[in-house]
């Protein structure tokens, strides 16, 4: 019905102007929509409906994909079970999902959100503006963050997560090592090798497993298994009144294996007793 429309597949419809429905059972409605696979609905303007069950509306809308969506303008889902809804967005990824403006969900599984962003990898996930999710289950967020490997998550701005399992915050940072943290700003865990580093500061590096650098700027990290700060202060217990009900010490170990206990008497004299 309408004006130029044409239903070629058996029990189709179309309407509208210059629509056409060649799919089995499809349905096509608007104007220059086309409904090519079975059971598929196109309508809107310029839209086309071509994987089985799929359904495309809006403006220059495309599905490709079986039983895909795709919504709002210039949209594409080609993969099988996808859905892409904003402008400009393409999905490509089966059962991915895509929404906003530019922005690609590539992985299967994967989700991209926001403005100019792309999920590459399996179950993944892009948000924000500029951001990449390349690793498996991975997560970007923010503004040009970029999550390489797998389950790594990167949030804040131009943070780079390359070591498996770890995650950059702040801004301008990079870590490297498995399981690793780097937080604040312009730090950097560059060595592979440098696994569960936990580095949250200014201008600092960390290259060496399972040390941490904490506050501070321009620290440098020289060993394993070493805690790096500016300064210390340990408080003690204080109660809600701000009265200190335990003072503070530390417990070092002997070269024997020996536990002792180092505390300050008041008149500021070290006190060592077994601890």
């Amino acid at each position: 019905e309408g004006n130029s429309t044409q239903s070629q597949g058996n029990n189709s419809h179309s309407e509208g102007t210059s629509s056409i429905s060649l799919g089995v059972s499809s349905h096509a409605e608007g104007n220059t929509t086309n409904a090519n696979g079975d059971n598929s609905h196109s309508e809107g303007l310029q839209t086309t409906a071509v994987g089985p069950n799929s359904h495309s509306e809006g403006n220059n809308a495309i599905t490709n994909g079986v039983n895909s969506h795709s919504e709002g303008t210039l949209n594409n889902s080609y993969g099988d079970n996808s859905h892409s809804e904003g402008d400009n967005n393409v999905v490509s990824g089966t059962s991915a999902h895509v929404e906003g403006s530019n922005n690609y969900a590539v992985g299967n599984y994967s989700h991209a959100e926001g403005s100019n962003t792309t999920a590459y990898g399996v179950g993944s996930h892009a948000e924000g503006s500029h951001t990449t999710s390349t690793g498996n289950y991975s997560h970007a967020e923010g503004i040009s963050c970029y999550s390489a490997s797998l389950g790594s998550h990167t949030e804040g701005n131009s943070n780079d997560a390359s070591g498996n399992y770890s995650h950059a915050e702040g801004s301008d940072n990079v870590v490297t090592g498995m399981y690793s943290h780097v937080g604040g700003y312009g730090n950097s865990n560059t060595t592979a090798s440098a696994t569960s580093v936990f580095l949250h500061s200014t201008g600092s590096t960390c290259n060496h497993k399972n040390s941490a650098v904490l506050g501070g700027q321009n620290i440098t990290a020289h060993a394993d298994n070493t805690t790096y700060v500016p300064h210390l202060e340990i408080a003690g217990v204080v109660d809600s009144s701000h009265v200190i009900t335990e003072y503070g010490y530390i417990i070092m170990t002997s070269p024997v294996g020996a536990r002792f206990k180092l505390q300050l008497d008041n008149l500021g004299n070290l006190q060592s007793t077994p601890a």
